[in-house]
């Protein structure tokens, strides 16, 4: 079963690298981001008492800065998360070579805050999209339109770009 595993995904390294499909080296890069940017979901099951909001209860202007939703909980689970899945594909480019295809930054020297740093980034942009969302009065948990981005991944994006 794992050899079989293994083909499987030795013809699909194949593949990607005779296709050179760059959708796949984005995915990869990002992925602790986009994992980071679900942790406080899962971290709120693991961690139900560590739920102290970040603006800590704060009003700007009437309306809560963050709101109760937002909580350092959820800011260091998703740090953290970047941190691991970071410190996992580095695991994996080193112990399957056809991993190394996906390389756009340089495992063997990039430390896994990097992956802490997309974590930061991700839940930052969460944090910054929920402070608007409060000055415009829309209540946590509801959806908001973005313009020029798939639904959330405004927050992968934006404070990396800043």
């Amino acid at each position: 079963m794992i050899n079989s595993l293994l083909e499987i995904l030795h013809s699909v390294g194949q593949l990607v690298q005779k296709y050179e499909i760059k959708v796949f080296k984005i995915i990869w890069l990002l992925l602790p981001a986009a994992l980071a940017n679900m942790a406080p979901i899962f971290a709120r099951f693991i961690f139900p008492n560590w739920n102290t909001p970040i603006d800590f209860g704060l009003k700007f202007h009437k309306n809560r800065i963050f709101g109760d939703h937002k909580t350092y909980r959820g800011f260091f689970a998703a740090v953290m998360t970047g941190f691991i899945v970071f410190i996992v594909q580095q695991v994996l480019y080193w112990k399957i070579p056809w991993l190394r295809f996906f390389k756009i930054v340089d495992y063997d020297v990039t430390s896994p805050f990097f992956g802490a740093w997309l974590g930061f980034c991700a839940i930052t942009g969460d944090l910054i999209k929920s402070f608007f969302k409060r000055r415009i009065q829309i209540r946590p948990g509801e959806p908001w339109i973005t313009l020029t981005f798939p639904h959330g991944l405004e927050e992968l994006y934006l404070p990396g770009l800043i």
